[in-house]
């Protein structure tokens, strides 16, 4: 039940990766038990309008006041570069790299010092959700965006893309996967 509290309306941003459980509500960052639900807060209530999250092994990254931060494991915030993430974005990550989308255009963040490289050409206008396929990494399509209502599958290396399927997804969406199945 705790679990299902934290994943309200009122939930600001969540990510998930291997064992690890983090969501942003009310401004604090909980850490959650991703088999019992329990949580607790991992630090103060610092993250008031984050936008995003995602995660790089286990280290969190969060866009806040149109910064990116990482949050270290001994709970220190550090501010990656001085690039400006204002305005909706969406975070991804290919285990390796950040994926941002923002401002109409996908870039591939380092989560070490925040430098980045746009991918491809194409707008990305009006995206409203995106995700990793762990298992496709290794052939390419890593990486899954809504846009215009149609999937798109994404080679986090270049930004080259292709359509997965038909233009079934409008309206406001939300995507996760696990493996080579978009759930």
């Amino acid at each position: 039940a705790a679990f299902l509290g934290l994943l309200s309306s009122s939930a600001i941003a969540s990510a998930t990766i291997v064992d690890n459980l983090y969501v942003v509500q009310n401004s604090h960052l909980h850490g959650v038990d991703d088999e019992t639900g329990d949580y607790s807060a991992v630090g103060g209530a610092d993250w008031e309008g984050a936008t995003s999250m995602a995660m790089v092994s286990s280290v969190v990254y969060i866009i806040q006041d149109d910064r990116l931060w990482r949050r270290a494991e001994n709970g220190a915030h550090v501010q990656l570069g001085n690039t400006d993430w204002g305005g909706p974005t969406l975070m991804a990550t290919d285990f390796t790299n950040l994926l941002v989308i923002q401002d109409s255009h996908l870039f591939r963040v380092n989560p070490t010092n925040g430098s980045y490289t746009v991918l491809g050409t194409s707008s990305w206008d009006g995206a409203t959700s995106m995700t990793q396929l762990a298992s496709r990494l290794s052939e390419g399509g890593g990486l899954v965006i809504i846009q215009d209502d149609q999937l798109w599958k994404v080679n986090p290396s270049d930004g080259s893309y292709s359509v997965l399927g038909g233009p079934d997804w409008d309206g406001p969406t939300l995507m996760v996967s696990h493996t080579t199945v978009i759930h």
